[in-house]
């Protein structure tokens, strides 16, 4: 060790000394750390104007002692301390109570990163709620691949700490494999919960593996039925009270090609809950319309779709706080839209589209007018009066009243298309409002489409893109329509707006586009 460095451990190590002037003062991040200082540009002299004590001729070695107005001043040791640090931020983004925040508020995306970032630490501190709660938002994941890759995820950490998964766990596994048509890993998870966790299936179940073998295609009928003997063997008791087994046994035989086996089980299960005094709640309706479209029957399927809006009755929601709608849902209006589709009956399907879009309305109604009446200022004091509301705007036309596609129209499909998407968060107001499902407008796209109503076809896409999140198979309907009819131009703007959006087009729609060669996106088109 030389001379300079055994001086300068000297001096770092000797307590209650004062620097000599000729030792250098290097001014590193370091030191300004210890020193408590809020600002790095502030300048030295400043920082020895502050800290260092008052020369007098009191003080001693005061003519040795020195205040140096440069870089190289270095204040007195015992200044220099350790302070804490007035501005500490700490980072709260990946813990456990990020993630229960969101998973309250049901962000499935923010969720998930908080999750996928915690570090071991934070792990021990969730619950087996918190684990399930997830795996029950990846339910609804957009990507079922990608859900199920996720999932993965969230069983092993559950395995790694030792956290039995119980029959929710293993439903919400088996709908991201139903999502993804994955039947081995639903077998292998019906196998796994009676040997791993020792926890026997149950209705739902098997009713989820009926449903993997009703959506396949092509159709597995021989399975369906084995999987309702089986679940039948182990729980004789559900034979009656299993509904959504007996809805998926007629869904699944009437796509299946046997619409007459599905009529004998509608009628079965029918005769069977009058004799014992039971009611057929409405999905197994909604399956014998869907059935009835498929075999032509679409005046079969008006009575059934008749009988369900008398015994349920108009779309009403219930005064009782708390409650949910009452009567009919979109749901059984989807079905009865399907039929017509199957039928190809266009009339018919306006008017049952143009029926629960006033639904809607009246939903929208009553829980603005439910709202005001809780939060507003009139209600908060004596008056409590019932604040009766009209419908915000005609869900046919654009929010300023306009329509969507106007008489005198001279520009190209993108352009519409893309001032739709902007300004879709000024048309979609308030994000609160009820809306017809998603599928609802794909079935209307592909009845007009069909019709070769150019016009109508494309006015139901700007009322799916101004009103609900469109699919891609919403586009790729108006896309094929146009192909067909020959205007090569409007297919390939509603090709261009369909890739902007983020869809991505099927290889036969991408092959017939790029067959034509390049065009001009911004050329007028006519419908």
């Amino acid at each position: 060790m030389n001379r300079a460095t055994r001086s300068v451990l000297h001096g770092l190590t000797a307590p209650h000394r004062h620097s000599s002037p000729r030792t250098p003062h290097i001014f590193t991040k370091r030191n300004y750390l210890l020193s408590g200082d809020d600002s790095l540009n502030q300048s030295t002299t400043t920082i020895n104007a502050r800290t260092e004590p008052t020369i007098t001729s009191e003080h001693p070695n005061s003519n040795a002692f020195k205040i140096w107005p440069t870089i190289t001043s270095q204040p007195p040791r015992e200044i220099i301390k350790p302070e804490k640090r007035s501005r500490i931020y700490i980072d709260t983004e990946n813990t456990s109570v990020a993630l229960r925040e969101a998973l309250l508020s049901s962000e499935l995306k923010k969720a998930w990163t908080a999750y996928r970032l915690l570090p071991a630490s934070e792990c021990l501190l969730l619950t087996h709620e918190d684990h399930s709660t997830l795996l029950g938002l990846l339910t609804a994941h957009t990507h079922s691949t990608i859900a199920e890759a996720h999932s993965v995820t969230v069983i092993f950490r559950m395995r790694e700490h030792d956290i039995h998964l119980d029959i929710r766990d293993y439903h919400n596994l088996m709908r991201i494999y139903l999502a993804n048509n994955n039947e081995a890993k639903m077998l292998d998870a019906m196998k796994t919960m009676q040997k791993v966790d020792g926890v026997q299936p149950d209705l739902i179940c098997y009713n989820l593996l009926m449903a993997l073998y009703a959506k396949s295609i092509p159709r597995r009928l021989d399975m369906l039925t084995n999987t309702w003997i089986e679940s039948l063997r182990q729980m004789p008791w559900a034979r009656l009270a299993n509904m959504d087994g007996w809805a998926i046994l007629i869904d699944g035989y009437a796509r299946g090609g046997d619409v007459e086996g599905a009529e004998k089980m509608y009628e079965h299960v029918k005769s069977k809950a009058e004799s014992a005094g039971m009611e057929i709640p409405a999905h197994v309706h909604e399956a014998a319309i869907r059935m009835y479209g498929l075999a032509g029957k679409l005046t079969d399927a008006s009575r059934v779709f008749d009988f369900v809006l008398r015994r349920e009755g108009p779309s009403t929601q219930s005064k009782t706080v708390g409650s949910a709608y009452q009567g009919v849902n979109e749901h059984l209006y989807d079905a009865m839209i399907e039929a017509c589709q199957a039928c190809n009956n266009l009339g018919l399907a306006t008017m049952y589209f143009k029926q629960v879009m006033d639904m809607c309305d009246q939903w929208d109604e009553w829980w603005t007018a439910s709202y005001l009446n809780r939060h507003s200022l009139i209600t908060r004091g004596v008056l409590s009066l019932p604040i009766k509301l009209t419908p915000v705007y005609d869900r046919f036309k654009r929010r300023d009243g306009s329509n969507f596609i106007s008489d005198n129209e001279n520009r190209g499909h993108l352009c519409l298309l893309m001032e739709l998407y902007q300004n879709q968060s000024k048309e979609n107001f308030p994000r609160n409002r009820a809306y017809p499902l998603s599928i609802t407008f794909d079935r209307m796209i592909c009845l007009a489409a069909q019709a070769n109503d150019s016009r109508l076809a494309f006015e139901y896409l700007c009322m799916h893109i101004a009103h609900n999140k469109p699919e891609d198979i919403s586009f790729e309907y108006v896309i094929r329509m146009y192909i067909r009819m020959g205007n090569i131009d409007a297919a390939h703007q509603v090709y261009r707006a369909m890739a902007y959006f983020g869809f991505r087009p099927s290889v036969e729609i991408a092959a017939a586009i790029t067959s034509y060669g390049p065009l001009d996106p911004n050329a007028p088109t006519t419908f």
